[in-house]
């Protein structure tokens, strides 16, 4: 199947690598955070079920793999998996998604 990150999960990404080196986090570390993420979103194209179910929302298509302290938010449709948010596990998803 068929993976696309949305804008907002680029922008998520942006979003987590500007806060981290702001927090003086090393650049290695954080590269190595954001490729970790990315090869997660690539075992989705093999295994678009790997994630659970998000808790908050209970709908079966709408699932999210976790690395480190991200939820890696997506959507399964028919033929596309859309990676919509990748989020600090401390923030609500209220607030992240609409």
């Amino acid at each position: 199947m068929r993976v696309k990150l949305i804008k907002s999960a680029y922008i998520d990404l942006k979003d987590i690598r500007r806060y981290l080196l702001l927090k003086n986090v090393s650049d290695k570390i954080v590269r190595n955070l954001i490729d970790e993420i990315i090869t997660d979103i690539e075992v989705l194209e093999e295994y678009p079920y790997a994630g659970r179910v998000v808790p908050e929302y209970e709908d079966k298509f709408v699932r999210e793999l976790i690395r480190g302290n991200y939820r890696i938010i997506y959507m399964i449709t028919d033929d596309l998996i859309r990676v919509i948010h990748i989020v600090h596990q401390a923030r609500l998803l209220s607030n992240v998604i609409q």
